[in-house]
Formats: structure tokens, C-alpha cells, sequence
């Protein structure tokens, strides 16, 4: 109705599509993620306890099931947000491919980048041929 203030999401909304998201919070971003709901479990309470409950990175490598743990957080909205850093990781990496040639040490980097967060520590081999390419990744 006129006169009402908008809801979180739609100024969110408004606020990525008039200045980017750069010029986001970290829990407006978290609040379009979430997406409306019903009753009185707002997006905007849920994402703003989430960051009070755990860093930014935190939420980035967290399971599911661990963001579960969280007030306002379910199955459907840990699903999105695992979903969300996925796609950004993936976005922001592009890992050289078999054949590529091999350069630099961040190019190493870039392959070996999903093990940052591993869980326990590993042992991997990268084989290189004659011309720098990437021959093998064991």
C-alpha cells in the first residue's frame, strides 16, 4: 500500500538494480538470496543472524547441513547459499585445462585452489610435459 514502508527484499532489490551489488550490505545480498517467505521468519532477520553467528567466509565453506544449525535457516535456504559460493568459486577460478601450458606458479595455484579449505591434509601431483603443459593431476 502507499505510505507502507517497502519490505528488505524489494528495497534490496531496487538497490541492486540502481547501483549494483557492490553497493550491497552483506546481508542484503543474503537477504535476495533467501528470497520471500511467509510468517514471521523475515529474510532480512535470517541473514542479518547468520552473519551475527558466523563470518562471511565462514558461511562460504560451511556444509548445509551446518548452516541448518542456524535460526531461520532450513534446507531450502542452506541449499541456495551453498549454491550461491559454489557458483561463485567456480565464476571466480578457472583452473588451467589438460594440455594448457604451464607458466606460472599461479596457475599451479588455480589447480590446487579447491584444496585451501580441505579437511585434512593431502598429497597431490601435478606432471608437466617437456613444453609446460599440463600433462597429469593425480
Amino acid at each position: 500500500m502507499p505510505g507502507e514502508p517497502a519490505s528488505p527484499v524489494s528495497t534490496a532489490h531496487e538497490r541492486l538494480h540502481q547501483h549494483g551489488a557492490q553497493a550491497l550490505s552483506d546481508a542484503e545480498l543474503l537477504t535476495i538470496l533467501l528470497g520471500p517467505t511467509s510468517g514471521s521468519n523475515s529474510t532480512r532477520d535470517a541473514a542479518v543472524r547468520l552473519l551475527d553467528a558466523a563470518t562471511l567466509s565462514g558461511i562460504a565453506w560451511a556444509s548445509t547441513d551446518e548452516l541448518m544449525q542456524h535460526e531461520g535457516i532450513g534446507p531450502a535456504r542452506a541449499a541456495a547459499i551453498t549454491a550461491a559460493f559454489e557458483l561463485g568459486r567456480r565464476g571466480a577460478w578457472s583452473p588451467p585445462k589438460r594440455g594448457e601450458r604451464i607458466l606460472e606458479p599461479s596457475r599451479v595455484y588455480e589447480l590446487m585452489r579447491y584444496l585451501a579449505h580441505a579437511e585434512r591434509e593431502e598429497f597431490h601431483v601435478v606432471l608437466l610435459d617437456l613444453c609446460v603443459a599440463l600433462s597429469y593431476v593425480e
